[in-house]
């Protein structure tokens, strides 16, 4: 071997490796001075779920009344177009409400109502990251068929309490008389019989109680609860619920019964649980308006008092069976959209 450090190695000749700084790790293998295995050793942070964007709901939940209008427009043009369009407001309302005494008429807007409701809840689902019937909150409900049928008789009972609110805050003058609108609607669904008025009751109920679900504790409602607490979301929703149904009296009365589907729906982890009792409700409120109207106070009384005995015990008895499971994890999900 050369010993001379000024001759030329041999190409052939092996080198003698020398030392490796830290210990026996190659150069190679060292990262800023630091052996790979000693920088990998490190212990790692597990990532932070994202936390879902809840804007969306937010906007449809409060603009649910006007973006579902620009939809039922073009629905509503065949009833629209002979309109004297030159006439003040009130004579504009006066011929609407003569309209809705039509039960073809009323019927179809109805129908067309829910139509717009429909597009604006399920087209954003059919866009979002999550699968349009998670998203919607369409999965089984998370509760026996005994506790479904208390919670659906259950739900006369927070319908009730808002008929007696706004019943109190109008006469105290702290809310005004239902608007037109309503007015109108009650006075059509009175005029209709027959056929004509058992189709407007099921349409009004089921069409409301499948679409208005998927809207407000289906997209809205699921979304809010990966992001708050249950009584914020809740609440939240609720008010978008009510602010849905256009007139303040109105809006009030649907308060304690939007509390309480948000609640079984939270508690049940579904959509799905709330429809029948959305659609009991609206069913038994139709059908006191087309077949069985009170005509007097003592009437009214007889009615409220037995509706009061059936449903108080199924609410008592829901409550207490959802209360016995844990609900679903309201921070379970990482998908942004």
């Amino acid at each position: 071997m050369k010993t001379d450090p000024h001759e030329p190695l041999d190409p052939d000749t092996p080198v003698e490796a020398g030392p490796q700084p830290h210990g026996d790790a190659p150069m190679e293998e060292q990262v800023h001075g630091v052996p790979t295995d000693a920088a990998d050793s490190s212990p790692r942070q597990p990532a932070l779920p994202i936390p879902p964007r809840i804007w969306t709901a937010l906007v449809l939940g409060f603009l649910a009344l006007p973006l579902a209008g620009l939809v039922q427009a073009p629905l509503l043009l065949p009833i629209l177009m002979d309109r004297n369009w030159s006439q003040d407001s009130e004579a504009m309302k006066a011929n609407i409400n003569a309209d809705l005494k039509n039960p073809g008429i009323l019927l179809y807007a109805l129908i067309a109502s829910q139509v717009g409701f429909l597009v604006i809840a399920v087209l954003p689902a059919l866009l979002s990251k999550e699968p349009w019937k998670q998203r919607l909150g369409l999965r089984r409900p998370e509760m026996d068929a005994g506790t479904w049928l208390l919670a659906a008789i259950g739900t006369l009972l927070p319908i009730e309490l808002g008929a007696v609110a706004i019943t109190l805050l109008v006469k105290a003058g702290w809310l005004p008389d239902v608007g037109d609108e309503r007015r109108g609607l009650s006075e059509g669904i009175a005029a209709a019989t027959g056929p004509w008025l058992v189709a407007i009751v099921a349409a009004g109920s089921i069409l409301p109680g499948i679409i208005e679900e998927l809207l407000f504790r289906g997209y809205v409602q699921s979304r809010l609860l990966k992001r708050w607490p249950p009584a914020a979301a809740i609440g939240v929703t609720t008010l978008c619920f009510g602010i849905a149904h256009g007139d303040v009296t109105y809006a009030v009365f649907t308060l304690p019964v939007g509390v309480y589907l948000g609640y079984v729906a939270w508690r049940a982890n579904s959509t799905i649980a709330t429809m029948p009792c959305h659609a009991l409700v609206n069913a038994t409120h139709l059908s006191l308006m087309g077949f069985f109207q009170p005509t007097d106070v003592r009437s009214a009384m007889i009615v409220f008092a037995g509706l009061a005995a059936i449903s108080l015990p199924a609410f008592l008895g829901a409550v207490a069976r959802l209360e016995r499971r844990r609900p679903a994890p309201h921070l379970a999900s990482t998908i942004p959209a």
